[in-house]
């Protein structure tokens, strides 16, 4: 960035989770002696540990999510009244802490780094400071969520704002925004080093990587490589690595073990070599309903592993061109899932290498985090 500038993010938990690893990146690469930087949360957690170790401020602001009280179970129903008060008055007071933030620190930018949080928008707004609305999600398709208010109200925010970052096309158009002229396309920057890696030998096992919830499509993944079973003889096995819900996790299992396959598939749990895993799987199968982005996908791509994924949201843009041009395999169903399972299975080595190196140099042209700074940085100076 070329004008000295003072930035407050505003996130929600303090997890590190995909929006906030990308925010550590950005932070990472600004000039601390140039730029004066501030993060405020909803709690403290890896984030907040993180950030003052860098010697960046981050300040617990206790909000909530701009959205309605989920509705899952009857305890939901007769709670929902009493939680939306709560959750609207623990707002109101998180917007009066950080309007003296503001007020104080006097940022030229407040930058929104997640979606459903209104909190930075109506203080900038108020202030007078410039806003950026950082849309990594699609909120109802992807998490279920029920705007608050409604959808309506959350799309003028959007508009009203000075500026919009979507990571991808296809939530631009969720939220009609593909023609607004406050609106920058950036792809999230998932690849640090910007060279091309070896692509290794193959182990016999396809891998499945994520929290393990319905909306990741790990029952339908699962379902098909069993029906892939059924006419594979090369005996390769099908690793879960993530973690979930203990009763949802509970029930997947129990699901596994009634399967005559059950001693291909492996629970893994919560593993910390994920990209060892990634390098070394057959594929890596994407099966979420409705990927906002998939930092995964990428990160698979770049590891010299073939994915297969579902063609939706995001996953369908990084695997598909403008150009109609594919760097991996989509499906539509459980059916054309198991078709490719053994589309993979019988690629020839030269066939792998080729196809896995073309999608490792997608990667690299459009997923750098080098390259998601400077696009961001961009949308700044813009402001300024």
């Amino acid at each position: 960035m070329s004008l000295k500038m003072k930035l407050i993010y505003v996130v929600e938990s303090s997890v590190p989770y995909g929006a906030n690893k990308c925010l550590i990146e950005i932070i990472d690469r600004l000039d601390k002696d140039k730029h004066e930087v501030m993060v405020v949360g909803a709690d403290e957690g890896a984030l907040s540990s993180w950030l003052r170790e860098r010697n960046v401020s981050y300040v617990s602001l206790n909000h909530r999510l701009s959205i309605y009280p989920v509705l899952n179970s009857r305890k939901d129903y007769l709670l929902w009244l009493p939680r939306l008060f709560r959750r609207v008055a623990l707002n109101v007071i998180a917007m009066v802490k950080f309007f003296k933030i503001c007020k104080r620190f006097k940022p030229d930018i407040v930058h929104t780094n997640v979606g459903p949080c209104s909190l930075g928008y109506f203080v900038a707004t108020y202030l007078g400071i410039k806003h950026v609305w950082h849309v990594r999600e699609y909120q109802d398709l992807d998490f279920g969520m029920s705007f608050f208010p409604n959808r309506k109200a959350f799309l003028k925010r959007l508009k009203r704002s000075d500026a919009v970052i979507c990571i991808t096309n296809s939530i631009a158009a969720h939220f009609h925004l593909t023609d607004n002229e406050n609106l920058a396309v950036i792809n999230d920057g998932v690849i640090s080093d910007e060279k091309e890696i070896d692509i290794i030998q193959k182990e016999n096992y396809f891998l499945f990587a994520g929290r393990l919830e319905a909306a990741k499509g790990i029952e339908e993944a699962i379902e098909s490589f069993f029906e892939f079973c059924e006419t594979d003889s090369s005996g390769i096995s099908f690793y879960v690595a993530g973690d979930g819900n203990f009763n949802y996790l509970k029930k997947l299992k129990e699901k596994v073990s009634k399967s005559n396959f059950s001693n291909r598939v492996r629970f893994l749990g919560f593993r910390d070599d994920i990209f060892a895993l990634m390098r070394m799987a057959k594929a890596l199968v994407v099966a979420s309903r409705c990927e906002g982005f998939g930092l995964i996908t990428a990160e698979a791509m770049y590891q010299g592993t073939l994915v297969i994924g579902r063609d939706t949201g995001g996953t369908s843009e990084i695997l598909k061109d403008s150009k109609g041009i594919h760097y991996g395999f989509l499906f539509n169903s459980i059916d054309e899932l198991t078709k490719l399972m053994h589309e993979v299975v019988d690629l020839s080595p030269d066939e792998y290498t080729k196809m896995a190196r073309s999608a490792q140099r997608r990667t690299l042209d459009k997923y750098t985090i080098n390259r998601n700074f400077r696009e961001i940085s961009d949308v700044y100076n813009t402001l300024m």
